[in-house]
């Protein structure tokens, strides 16, 4: 399951409400014969959102939440925070520092846990460097593993690409058939549509 959501200038309070949102809602998990609710409310610990948010500043408190999800969610849980830039250009020097200071010891707390979560971080290409220097000084030497991929232009063709990998029945090389793990089809046409 995945959650999107913006950084702003307190991406971490955006992470805690997302997580806050999915462990409210629960998982809906369905099989042929059967429909059930997976119950994720220890997460929340019963509090009002602001309360949680205001726990997750603690250092490893959120990264710990992540991690009781992910035992508990019979898929992977995405969390993509867009526009990460928003944390360094937002609320520049002192006014902002403790909103970036948090952020940042979250993501070294959540790269400790062994879990199956994953945070995609979007961000600006011209921000990438200030970006990655503030989150290496929040990581102790070598214990960041962090995948960087740029996303280049995409023509027409690469977009439409993109969009039908998921439903081919051909093995990629590496990955197997995309349609065993993603299981669905869309309509002839409708990538090019989009």
């Amino acid at each position: 399951t995945h959650v999107f959501t913006r950084s702003t200038d307190a991406p971490l309070d955006r992470l805690a409400e997302a997580v806050y949102q999915v462990a409210k809602a629960g998982y809906e998990r369905e099989s042929p014969d059967t429909r059930d609710l997976i119950d994720l409310s220890e997460v929340t610990r019963e509090l009002p959102l602001p309360a949680f948010q205001e726990l997750a500043r603690r250092p490893g408190f959120l990264a710990g939440a992540v991690r009781i999800l992910s035992e508990k969610l019979p898929v992977t849980l995405v969390l993509v925070l867009d526009q990460a830039e928003e944390v360094l250009t937002l609320r520049p020097g002192e006014e902002g520092e403790a909103n970036r200071r948090a952020f940042f010891e979250f993501l070294r707390d959540f790269n400790a846990e062994r879990v199956d979560a994953k945070i995609i971080i979007a961000l600006r290409t011209e921000f990438y460097g200030r970006f990655y220097n503030a989150m290496s000084l929040s990581f102790s030497a070598g214990a960041a593993e962090v995948k960087q991929y740029e996303l280049s232009d995409l023509s027409r063709d690469d977009i439409v690409r993109a969009i039908t990998r998921p439903t081919e029945n051909r093995a990629v090389a590496g990955h197997g058939r995309p349609l065993e793990g993603y299981r669905f089809l869309s309509a002839a046409g409708v990538a090019a549509q989009i």
